[in-house]
């Protein structure tokens, strides 16, 4: 659409006058960002001339207006000041500056996108009050009640689910019966290191699941990729792992992540021509030592790569507008060691590591740690107002590291105010720790190891021939 405006227009004028609260817009320094009329998105007007008089010289004019919403009535009632002329190419046309300089070195790598056969949204339940819980018991007994009532308007009323076109309690109830309860009942990945459980079947979903192509792929406990499609976050954080299902936001908090199943579902198998019989990888998109490892290697490769701190920042133009991309020839000194790196990584994501087995905080306060406030000062984090008990030992850049847009610290224990933290949740919390100290460390190997054979992009470039 844009290269077509550009085609029949002779000039486009832009005033982005901003004020997005969705996606968490990145304003400048010292400056507020307040929208012009009552609402969550983000304005601009866009002006498009078409005048035969004039040449047709694909000139895009854009004006970025920041401030209070007096103030860009100000810039709009005449005092904008000179607009700047974008440079817009191929094949994107964009009408807004975008930080595209490192994307050159990018020629000949694969976009995650294409290196999987079959990915998607994760689930969207459209009643996670109804579906998911964190507690499996708790689940089952509502699945349970609902199994055996005899009355759907009161078990309407308890359970807080109401009835539309393409959803009725009444078939829900018919449908649990005939599924059964327990059978029904899976894991699934709702956000970072949060793991619930919800009564899973694609009739369950209003107007039926459409993740069902690629979620049955995962099921019962597969390995995924989890990551985004466009970084709206300010930076780049949206890479995660799950086994079995994944909620749509479980690794990214604005407009959801994409799951990436390791491998395919029995009846998908004839679409697999790899080393590995059912894998979702397409082995051929790599060249030179990649295609010699088997599929969880690679998947350890690319992990370790979407984990890379300069990765991250120096394709961040990228990363805010396509699925993210890796290289697909790694020379062995720097593959091996990502393999590595990115096993460990993936170890610590699932929670599976033995690094968890030691834990690095203390919880203090005992007595009945109810989830109250949380907060972090003193190398701890605290659940209640008082700040007399928390964790003892957790290092600020830990309480403060974020995954797919969630301050992961903060949001486990926020998901939870109100309820009584178990021993079990207290353990879990402590491995969180734990997995987050080691990826932070284990971040920073990444660089080394790149940094060692040339940086970015040097350190893939090979001499081979694929």
């Amino acid at each position: 659409m844009r290269k077509t405006l550009l085609t029949t227009c002779s000039m486009v004028a832009i005033t982005d006058l901003h004020g997005d609260s969705n996606v968490g817009e990145k304003i400048p320094a010292g400056k507020v960002n307040e929208n012009v009329f009552d609402i969550a998105q983000g304005v601009a007007i866009s002006v498009f001339s078409r005048n035969s008089d004039l040449p047709s010289a694909r000139k895009v004019a854009h004006t970025d207006v920041w401030g209070s919403r007096a103030q860009k009535y100000h810039a709009l009632d005449g005092a904008t000041g000179p607009a700047g002329w974008l440079n817009v190419s191929e094949p994107y046309y964009f009408f807004s500056p975008k930080d595209l300089a490192s994307q050159s070195e990018q020629v000949g790598w694969v976009s995650v996108e294409r290196l999987f056969r079959v990915g998607g949204m994760g689930v969207k339940s459209r009643r996670d009050h109804f579906l998911v819980d964190i507690s499996r018991e708790t689940l089952h007994e509502r699945f349970r009640s609902l199994a055996l009532s005899r009355n759907i308007e009161a078990a309407r009323m308890s359970m807080g689910v109401t009835d539309n076109e393409q959803w009725t309690l009444e078939g829900m109830r018919g449908l649990v019966r005939e599924v059964g309860i327990e059978a029904g009942i899976h894991r699934i990945l709702y956000r970072p290191f949060d793991t619930r459980y919800i009564w899973y079947h694609r009739e369950a979903i209003e107007r039926g699941d459409s993740r069902w192509p690629v979620m049955k792929n995962v099921l019962p406990d597969k390995l995924s990729l989890l990551t985004s499609r466009q970084s709206v976050n300010g930076e780049f954080t949206s890479v995660f792992v799950a086994r079995g299902l994944s909620e749509m936001k479980a690794a990214e908090s604005t407009r959801g992540s994409y799951t990436f199943p390791l491998v395919l579902a029995t009846d998908q198998h004839d679409l697999a021509t790899s080393i590995d019989e059912g894998t979702n990888l397409r082995v051929e998109a790599f060249v030179q030592d990649l295609r010699s490892k088997s599929a969880a290697e690679m998947f350890s490769y690319v992990y370790a790569v979407l984990h890379s701190p300069t990765y991250r920042t120096r394709y961040a133009g990228a990363l805010g507008i396509e699925f993210p991309k890796v290289p697909a020839a790694c020379p062995r000194a720097v593959l091996d060691n990502l393999i590595r790196l990115g096993s460990d990584l993936v170890a610590l994501h699932l929670l599976e590591s033995p690094k968890l087995a030691q834990p690095i905080t203390a919880f203090i306060g005992g007595g009945n740690p109810v989830v109250e406030k949380i907060s972090w000062s003193r190398d701890a984090v605290w659940v209640d107002k008082a700040q007399t008990i928390g964790f003892q030992g957790v290092p600020e850049n830990v309480w403060n590291f974020h995954i797919g847009g969630y301050q992961v610290c903060e949001k486990w224990l926020k998901d939870r105010k109100g309820r009584t933290l178990s021993n079990d949740d207290i353990a879990h919390y402590q491995k969180i720790v734990v997995a987050l100290s080691e990826t932070i460390r284990l971040m920073a190997e990444i660089d080394r190891v790149i940094d060692a054979h040339g940086g970015w992009p040097d350190a893939f470039q090979t001499t081979a021939k694929a």
